[in-house]
């Protein structure tokens, strides 16, 4: 049976020089077409960007005015919508609050008590406040008769 190389399919990541020539030229052309010709005679690249791919650059750049990705956490403009976080400051002081109040209680109870699903309890435990689940084990202690018996 003959080895099959993995392809890669996954999306390229643009840098922030193609980004700016693919929407520079498009305005100044106003072709997807004209823009692929010219993106592969000045990078020589094996892929261009796609049309659709082009057109989110071009009204990101109408909406915002910068290519740049917007989706991160410093930026002060929009970001992408998502799906809302549970894991707020707010959420995260009242688990840190429950937890001092009650250290053994369980994480289900405890989640039932909060209004908060025990999977965003377990993630703010383990990642924001940096606790870990363990038990404390006993065990009987030994007499001199068993240490002699070793």
């Amino acid at each position: 049976m003959a080895e099959t190389t993995p392809v890669n399919t996954s999306m390229p990541n643009w840098k922030l020089e193609h980004r700016i020539f693919c929407v520079e030229f498009y305005f100044k052309h106003g072709s997807f077409t004209t823009v692929n010709e010219l993106f592969h005679a000045k990078f020589e690249a094996a892929s261009s960007p796609c049309k659709s791919v082009i057109q989110s650059w071009v009204s990101h750049f109408r909406a915002y005015g910068t290519v740049l990705n917007l989706n991160t956490k410093d930026s002060k403009r929009p970001t992408h919508s998502g799906r809302p976080r549970k894991r707020t400051a707010e959420v995260i002081d009242d688990v840190r609050e429950a937890v001092g109040n009650s250290p053994k209680r369980s994480i289900r109870k405890r989640s039932q008590s909060l209004g908060i699903t025990p999977t965003t309890l377990w993630r703010v435990l383990k990642q924001d406040l940096s606790f870990f689940p363990y038990r404390i084990q006993t065990g009987q202690k030994l007499s001199n008769v068993d240490k002699s018996r070793g």
